[in-house]
């Protein structure tokens, strides 16, 4: 594909790009590619090749591919991304494994000691202070009902202790083990972290994302040029692209 020319506005704001795609000529409008707030060649030559299949044959219904995998309702999440991007669902099913496997060990690596020490801390303080609740939500309603009332949660009997209980405990959590109360309080402010599954919404982002990465990185015969990649003259290439 050749950009021929870009369609400015009178702000000169690129709006529509004239391209030449297989000896046809034809125009795409901003709004038509994928993330039009940040137009990129890849971009640019999607809209024009779905733009030709139209237009070669208009009266053609094109029957929806169906999946190879079994999906479920419990899976709607990833579908309906899928289709809200225009994404082949079994390229993104064959990389929700992935996706759940760097989501589940970044919430092994920074999430679960936290959510462990938090737990941990509560227990202890629970000994110390029968009123301090043993539970991590019932912690987070106890410290903000002492900030409330002019207090912290430094007042909760062998509060600088438990720190520094947990601090030798989790040396993960890279604390201080001579000032860390103030690292304890924030702790236990803390909503317990989740651990990620396949079909959370964290692993479907993720997947979706690694997808239009993939995409965005196809071999170069998207572009028609001639030669191997190292060898193409980027400065001479841009001249094309107006952005």
């Amino acid at each position: 594909m050749i950009i021929l020319e870009d369609i400015k506005d009178d702000s000169g704001e690129t709006i529509a790009w004239r391209v030449e795609l297989k000896n046809m000529v034809m125009m795409i409008d901003r709004n038509s590619i994928i993330r039009p707030d940040a137009p990129s060649f890849n971009a640019i030559r999607f809209a024009a090749i779905n733009q030709q299949s139209a237009q070669s044959a208009p009266f053609q219904v094109k029957k929806r591919k169906q999946s190879k995998t079994n999906w479920t309702k419990d899976h709607e999440l990833l579908v309906d991304d899928c289709r809200r991007h225009r994404i082949d669902i079994d390229k993104a099913a064959a990389l929700v494994d992935d996706s759940y496997s760097i989501a589940l060990a970044e919430f092994e690596t920074h999430h679960a000691p936290r959510n462990a020490a938090r737990i941990y801390a509560c227990r202890i303080l629970h000994a110390k202070q029968s009123s301090a609740p043993e539970t991590p939500a019932g912690m987070r309603k106890h410290i903000a009902k002492l900030e409330n009332s002019g207090r912290d949660a430094q007042s909760i009997i062998g509060f600088d202790d438990v720190a520094r209980l947990v601090a030798d405990a989790y040396p993960e959590l890279s604390w201080d083990s001579w000032d860390c109360a103030q690292e304890l309080v924030e702790l236990l402010r803390e909503t317990p972290a989740r651990k990620p599954s396949r079909r959370s919404a964290q692993v479907v982002s993720a997947t979706i994302d690694r997808v239009f990465e993939l995409e965005s990185s196809v071999d170069m015969e998207f572009a028609e040029w001639n030669g191997d990649a190292d060898s193409i003259d980027f400065a001479e290439e841009s001249d094309f692209v107006p952005f």
